[in-house]
């Protein structure tokens, strides 16, 4: 993709952000109101997308892309290893809220959230190996599980409040009840 495509495609993404800011329902924008906000003409929105949901695909692959990676990458060799996963993961949900919310919207929050959920149990695996050698892989599964689905529990609490805390202090409230878990599970099982 060339520059003048790519500047083109931010300015739609950009034009999209303001009109959900402004309270606007993805299902009621139109082609004609997108193209006044990011100013273009409506032909040249066609030579991007067909519609506004094949948009809305390009638009969510984008961060759903994003977040896969920041997920996938190693933190092993970092100081503050576990830390810098959530931090980041957090930051960047923080930074790009238009998308975050419409992602983790209630109707999206099934398929998406499973995203993260899966995305961290492979992560949470390798930690609780760590921790619980003597278990074995069917418990480790099992203990990822739920711990990945309490990390995306505090996630979908944090952006339903309106993200009135900061994505660093969701992040640290994420790793105080994973090592509450790795603790307690080191514990009991």
């Amino acid at each position: 993709m060339d520059r003048r495509q790519r500047k083109t495609e931010e300015s739609i993404f950009r034009a999209l952000n303001q009109l959900l800011e402004q309270g606007k329902d993805i299902n009621t924008i139109s082609v004609r109101e997108l193209t006044a906000a990011a100013d273009i003409t409506r032909s040249t929105f066609y030579l991007h997308y067909h519609d506004i949901p094949d948009l809305m695909n390009s638009y969510l692959s984008e961060y759903l892309a994003s977040i896969a990676g920041i997920i996938q990458k190693d933190y092993s060799r970092e100081p503050g290893k576990d830390r810098n996963l959530y931090l980041q993961l957090l930051k960047f949900m923080e930074d790009n809220r238009q998308r975050t919310t419409l992602v983790f919207s209630t109707r999206n929050y099934s398929s998406y959230s499973r995203f993260i959920e899966e995305g961290i149990v492979p992560y949470l695996e390798a930690k609780y190996r760590a921790y619980l050698p003597q278990a074995d892989q069917k418990k480790l599964h099992t203990i990822s599980i739920y711990t990945s689905r309490g990390t995306a529990g505090i996630i979908l609490e944090w952006i339903a409040g309106g993200y009135q805390e900061s994505g660093t202090q969701i992040a640290e409230e994420i790793i105080e009840a994973i090592e509450f878990y790795t603790s307690y599970f080191r514990d009991n099982f």
